[in-house]
């Protein structure tokens, strides 16, 4: 499995609270593929965004390729809500 690979389509707009649960499975996923012998989602999701490092360097990547409110209103899209 090539885990650094998934992502949603390029062109779909996926709100952020949908990508971070999905991100959040993928971990978990791609930890016990691995046997990765580090806590569950549950014992490990503290409220922050990521986990460590390389969580933090996933989701700074995937942030990169977000439209902003602007871009999505061009295109008729609403953008996801003040947080």
């Amino acid at each position: 499995m090539h885990f650094h690979e998934a992502n949603f389509p390029e062109n779909t707009f996926v709100p952020l609270e949908v990508r971070r649960a999905a991100l959040d499975k993928l971990i978990e996923l791609e930890r016990l593929c691995n046997g990765s012998s580090g806590k569950s989602l549950e014992e490990a999701n503290n409220g922050s965004m990521a986990q460590d490092l390389d969580e933090m360097k996933k989701l700074g990547n995937e942030m990169k390729h977000m439209k902003t409110n602007s871009e999505l209103m061009e295109k008729n899209l609403i953008p996801d809500p003040i947080q």
